[in-house]
């Protein structure tokens, strides 16, 4: 009897692992978009955070089944360069009403949240702004409940926080 109840209490721990575990894949789509001017430096600097599978499974959708394993051993050579096209046409970048383009400097995972990646981008040369037009659409197309947060920081100090969906992915900050 002792042999048959241990058995049992083991399958029913390994039971509730796997519960847990299967619960703990995320069921809200986000993004986080924290920006940072720093006027000494004339530098906007961008730090993204987007679920990996949410953006895979968006690529996946896009581009006729890639499949881009990204942080694996078998990681897509493309995936660089999908990663940066995809965030250029989904946050759209106007400072003083003039379109700015973002220079891609690389991603890493997520070391709290291995499900999760952190993609940073820059704009060089930039001078003092009076306003901010931000667009960021990122996964609408997929996710109807995607939300979108927008973290705005000049000079370490908050101008604005927002957070954007598939109807309102725009928002004109005035600094």
């Amino acid at each position: 009897m002792g042999v048959i109840h241990f058995t049992i209490m083991l399958m029913y721990n390994y039971i509730i692992l796997l519960l847990i575990s299967v619960s703990s894949l995320h069921e809200f789509h986000m993004s986080r978009l924290d920006l940072n001017y720093n006027s000494e430096q004339k530098s906007v600097q961008f730090s993204l955070f987007l679920f990996i599978d949410d953006f895979e499974a968006t690529i996946k959708e896009k581009e006729s089944g890639l499949n881009l394993k990204l942080f694996t051993e078998r990681e897509s050579t493309l995936s660089d360069s999908l990663i940066y096209d995809y965030i250029n046409t989904h946050v759209i970048i106007n400072i003083d009403d003039e379109s700015k383009k973002m220079n891609y400097l690389g991603r890493e995972i997520d070391e709290k949240d291995l499900q999760g990646m952190w993609i940073y981008l820059e704009i060089e040369n930039q001078e003092n702004f009076k306003s901010l037009d931000i667009t960021n659409s990122l996964l609408t197309e997929s996710f109807s409940d995607q939300r979108n947060i927008i973290d705005v920081t000049i000079d370490n100090k908050r101008k604005a926080y927002h957070i954007l969906n598939l109807k309102t992915d725009n928002k004109r900050i005035k600094i």
